[in-house]
């Protein structure tokens, strides 16, 4: 199976975005394409690096226009949403499956409390 594509969007603060890059980093299955420094430069980005899943940051309870704006021009694209304190997160995609359905659906058990 071929690499997972991640590239990093601005997200709440420095520190949070090296966290997150330094985690992606370090999986065999993912590569990490990049880093955008400006929202304006997430859609050129993605077409640059085939970027497979964007991680994007929100505000405490927004999911960004950006999300839908970006699915809408890129259908396979997934689109993860951290909160700004990185404790939270959304999962958007367009055009999944039902393998795709059950492996979010597990992957958010797993993360039930």
């Amino acid at each position: 199976m071929a690499d997972l594509r991640v590239l990093l969007a601005p997200i709440g603060s420095r520190v949070l975005g090296d966290v997150v890059e330094h985690l992606l980093d370090g999986k065999d299955d993912v590569d990490f394409v990049g880093t955008c420094r400006e929202r304006g430069e997430i859609e050129l980005m993605v077409r640059r690096t085939k970027a497979d899943v964007v991680m994007v940051g929100m505000g405490e309870d927004e999911v960004p226009p950006l999300c839908a704006d970006l699915l809408g021009r890129f259908p396979k694209l997934t689109v993860i949403g951290l909160a700004n304190d990185g404790r939270r997160a959304f999962f958007a995609a367009d055009d999944i499956g039902a393998d795709d359905l059950m492996a979010t659906v597990v992957a958010a058990k797993g993360n039930a409390r």
